[in-house]
């Protein structure tokens, strides 16, 4: 069985106070701790500081949740966080559970042990309180009890390095599936201009060649899948990730909104050209199910592929380019198939984006719990942890 492995401590190398703590009450009090865990070693997981434990699980016969009776996990003390603290399953094929933190993919997962900010609870537990927490998260895990049936599943894509802004209209159609052109991205500022990238997506009311980018929604099928813990690093493996959990096709969904921008815009030699020039945004729509099946509502996640359309489709098979020496141009002519190019389709890094409403009166009456009519109201910008405070 294949484990991460943690790399030695320099010599003299001291532990921090917390992991002191609870390599001591494994070491020197196991009884106390009913003989369901033991310390192994010590040593940097991801440069943080960290100790590993070997843990008895209470898996149920027939267990189909992938937790195993004795598991290796790293409980780290984080090197930009010192007062936080944060779980690692060290086995390589741990399964892809709901309720784990974000982590990239190839790397340990990250055990999600508290449903409100750490620091809430930081004060009201003992460091052996959390070696118990740990322990009982496994067993949950192993029980298939970790997330409540009736409850909503968590979102399918846990980290985001933008934000994408919709107004409800917008979002209204993304939902009933609206065909490419229907909608347009009003504004875009790139995250060299910000802290990050930052787009703002309205119903189509201009010209798409006046569009800083192009939108592509996609419906997908009623997913009540458990979510994913790591962002795809390429376009191949987020095409195989719509495809495996949403049953998307993205190669052909976007076959076809590149053949719709050729009959809709009559991209022919050169006219409308700067259309293929821009980029282009996913707006997944995803029926969510809990675990009984029932459905919860839409969530809308996007992606950005921040590559001229041309290439995109160059890169996927359908657009080849002809250069033209005399007009120092390139024509770029469309065929109807799809032959892939996945060298090229591995340089296209996906970009998360996550989807917000703009701020508003009904937004800000939803998000306080409001119900009663209020009129003629005039509205000031306020902290948004005030609300309903």
């Amino acid at each position: 069985m294949d484990f991460y492995e943690t790399k030695p401590f320099e010599s003299g190398h001291v532990l921090s106070e917390p992991l002191k703590i609870m390599k001591s009450a494994l070491l020197q009090n196991p009884q106390a701790l009913g003989g369901l865990m033991e310390y192994e070693c010590e040593g940097y997981l991801n440069g943080n500081e960290a100790i590993v434990i070997s843990m008895q699980v209470g898996v149920p016969s027939r267990s189909p949740f992938g937790v195993l009776e004795q598991e290796k996990v790293a409980i780290c003390l984080l090197v930009n966080n010192p007062q936080k603290l944060q779980t690692f399953s060290l086995r390589k094929n741990f399964p892809p559970l709901p309720h784990l933190n974000f982590s990239y993919k190839d790397t340990p997962r990250s055990l999600c042990l508290f449903d409100v900010p750490q620091m809430d609870r930081v004060y009201n537990e003992t460091y052996v309180e959390f070696l118990f927490r740990v322990k009982k998260w496994l067993d949950r895990a192993a029980a298939g009890e970790l997330h409540l049936a009736e409850q909503a599943m968590e979102p399918f894509v846990l980290e985001s390095t933008g934000y994408m802004v919709i107004s409800a209209e917008a979002e209204k159609k993304i939902i009933e599936g609206a065909p490419a052109f229907d909608i347009l991205v009003s504004k875009y500022v790139p995250a060299d201009e910000s802290n990050v990238d930052y787009i703002e997506i309205f119903p189509s009311k201009g010209n798409v060649k006046e569009s800083p980018l192009l939108v592509l929604p996609i419906k997908g099928k009623p997913s009540g899948d458990r979510c994913i813990n790591h962002l795809p690093g390429n376009y191949l493996e987020l095409a195989d990730l719509l495809k495996g959990k949403l049953d998307i096709d993205l190669d052909k969904d976007i076959l076809k909104f590149i053949s719709d921008t050729y009959r809709k815009w009559g991209l022919k030699e050169y006219r409308n050209k700067k259309i293929l020039d821009q980029w282009v945004v996913l707006a997944i729509c995803i029926p969510r199910l809990n675990l009984r099946g029932t459905q919860t509502g839409h969530e809308i996640r996007s992606f950005g592929l921040f590559v001229p359309l041309h290439r995109l489709g160059k890169a996927l098979g359908c657009i080849v380019e002809q250069p033209n020496k005399k007009k120092k141009e390139s024509t770029f002519i469309f065929k109807d198939r799809l032959a892939r190019k996945e060298d090229d389709l591995k340089k296209i890094r996906p970009v998360p984006f996550a989807v917000v409403q703009p701020f508003s009166i009904d937004l800000a009456k939803s998000m306080a719990g409001l119900t009663i009519d209020i009129s003629d109201v005039r509205m000031s910008a306020i902290g948004l942890g005030a609300l309903g405070s």
